[in-house]
């Protein structure tokens, strides 16, 4: 689905003034309690770090939507709807102009950004994310233990890298 039609839906909305701070303070604990979890069950259940991680960073694009362009993104289809309200306001000249600034500084640190380094990274890599959290989540009826290195891996190379990344987009002053 198209940006628009997500807006048609009620899924991608504005965000009302009145409950900016509530719902941007909900996603910012949201997703640094979700980091914690999966930072904490990474040894234990690297099926549910997977999982926690990718909320993560969910959770902290739905507060980069809020906080910098006033978008709530609530309903069904929500993971979809913020990896394409993230493209879609990446797509803004300034948006853009940050991010790709901030991308050749993470390129430094990041393996993800040097190899994968093409535009619309960043939704790309919620989307990711997604997949990935999808596999761990749904697909474990196989009863196929998840990798300690394969949790480690997706950490290192999406969740870690997202987060910081849209850490620094919410600084708005990159």
């Amino acid at each position: 689905m198209k940006f628009e039609e997500f807006r048609e839906k009620g899924v991608i909305s504005s965000l009302p003034k009145a409950e900016k701070e509530k719902y941007a303070g909900f996603h910012k604990d949201a997703y640094k309690d979700d980091l914690k979890a999966a930072e904490a069950l990474f040894a234990v259940s690297p099926r549910g770090a997977i999982i926690a991680g990718y909320y993560s960073m969910h959770d902290i694009a739905k507060l980069y939507l809020a906080d910098q362009h006033n978008l709530k993104i609530t309903g069904r289809g929500v993971h979809l709807a913020a990896i394409v309200a993230l493209r879609k306001v990446l797509s803004d000249k300034r948006a853009k102009e940050q991010a790709i600034r901030l991308l050749r500084e993470a390129e430094r640190v990041y393996e993800i950004f040097s190899t994968h380094f093409k535009k619309g990274i960043i939704p790309l890599m919620l989307g990711k994310g997604r997949d990935e959290r999808e596999k761990s989540q749904y697909y474990s009826d196989k009863h196929e233990k998840l990798a300690f290195e394969k949790s480690a891996e997706f950490n290192e190379q999406i969740v870690s890298p997202f987060i910081e990344l849209m850490e620094k987009m919410l600084k708005n002053d990159a």
